[in-house]
């Protein structure tokens, strides 16, 4: 396995590795990738992810690792992360953070200014480049299961001419371009003017808040 392949539930849908993680107070090495990559999407409980993720199945895939911790994300109210880890099944297969074309990420960096340009890679789009559009933005609004959900304190991303990202890369990480990690990737959206839709964007949870929430740190 590497950062920004295709991961899933073995009964959801495909989405995106995003980094090696160490819990503060479980034993092991962990995946992070989000909520919706990695739980049961009928609620039963079931566990086990799976390399590739389920959409990109040609014969057969690997269970890679099971899932142990998550946010929980409330429908009609506002959420701070959309995140879950799952514990590797064989910690010895010399897992590291390194984003090819990139470079090793070295640390959970705090996000940068306006304009800075940034990275990612992830299951659908690869290696793309772009530059933060916004920091703090509350209430972006994401269709969930049952409704709406909101996310607070969010980053937006977009890149010309290009999109960002695009579906199945929920989960990955985005990286400054010397080796900082800052950003956790959980939806898409649409910057409009005069209702009109001018640029696809990307949001994403500031990494700093994902690794508070689940009591993380960097493998």
């Amino acid at each position: 396995m590497r950062v920004g392949v295709s991961i899933s539930n073995i009964k959801g849908a495909a989405g995106t590795l995003g980094l090696f993680v160490e819990s503060e107070e479980m034993d092991g090495q962990f995946i992070l990738s989000n909520n919706h990559v990695l739980l049961d999407p009928a609620g039963r409980g079931e566990c086990r992810i799976i390399q590739p993720g389920r959409n990109d199945l040609i014969k057969s895939a690997d269970v890679v690792a099971d899932l142990v911790l998550w946010k929980d994300v409330v429908v009609g109210q506002v959420n701070v992360v959309d995140a879950a880890i799952a514990r590797i099944r064989d910690p010895e297969s010399g897992h590291v953070n390194n984003i090819p074309g990139l470079g090793s990420i070295t640390q959970v960096s705090n996000v940068p200014g306006l304009f800075s340009g940034v990275a990612k890679i992830g299951r659908t789009t690869g290696l793309t480049y772009g530059r933060i559009l916004g920091k703090g933005i509350c209430a972006v609004s994401v269709a969930w299961d049952g409704g709406v959900a909101f996310f607070d304190d969010c980053i937006e991303v977009g890149a010309f001419p290009r999109k960002f990202s695009n579906g199945g890369d929920s989960g990955s990480v985005i990286c400054d371009l010397k080796g900082g990690a800052f950003g956790h990737l959980f939806c898409g959206g649409w910057r409009r003017r005069f209702g009109v839709r001018v640029l696809k964007v990307t949001y994403a949870t500031p990494l700093t808040t994902v690794f508070s929430e689940l009591k993380l740190r960097l493998l």
